[in-house]
C-alpha cells in the first residue's frame, strides 16, 4: 500500500480510507 503516494495525490481520499476502516484519520503517520 503506497500510503505516501495517495497522500501526495489525495489527501482527502486517504482519509476517507482511514475512515472506513474505522481509524481516525492520523496525520502522524504521513512521511
Amino acid at each position: 500500500m503506497s500510503f505516501s503516494v495517495e497522500c501526495l495525490q489525495e489527501p482527502e481520499q486517504l482519509e476517507m480510507v482511514f475512515r472506513d476502516r474505522g481509524r481516525p484519520f492520523d496525520p502522524e503517520l504521513l512521511p
